[in-house]
């Protein structure tokens, strides 16, 4: 399933960022790309 793709997609992203989103978060950053298709190997 499509959805099902996208889900792990976007959860592998989420847990490549872990840190960063943490020190983003440090600095009271709140907005960020969470996902981006070229890294995670979709760029459509």
């Amino acid at each position: 399933m499509q959805d099902q793709a996208l889900t792990e997609l976007l959860q592998a992203a989420l847990a490549a960022r872990q840190s960063l989103i943490a020190r983003l978060h440090d600095e009271d950053t709140n907005a960020y790309r969470l996902f981006n298709g070229s890294s995670e190997s979709d760029p459509v």
